[in-house]
């Protein structure tokens, strides 16, 4: 399986990565999401999901009215 470049510098590589989007709303939440799930197996739940949601898009103030 060919893992996308931030999965594997971090879930391989075990190095940190930096994710920022200029305009940050959409894929910068999309992209660490995405990333949550192919690295731990808590997201992959129902309450893990529910739990990444809230991390990722409702505390950071994504414009969901909007989209």
């Amino acid at each position: 399986m060919d893992f996308p470049s931030f999965v594997k510098a971090v879930g391989i590589e075990d190095r940190s990565v930096l994710v920022h989007c200029s305009d940050g709303w959409d894929r910068t939440a999309q992209t660490c999401a995405l990333a949550s799930i192919m690295l731990d197996p808590h997201y992959r739940t129902i309450d893990g999901f529910l739990a990444l949601v809230q991390k990722e898009w409702l505390h950071f103030g994504h414009k969901f009215a909007d989209r």
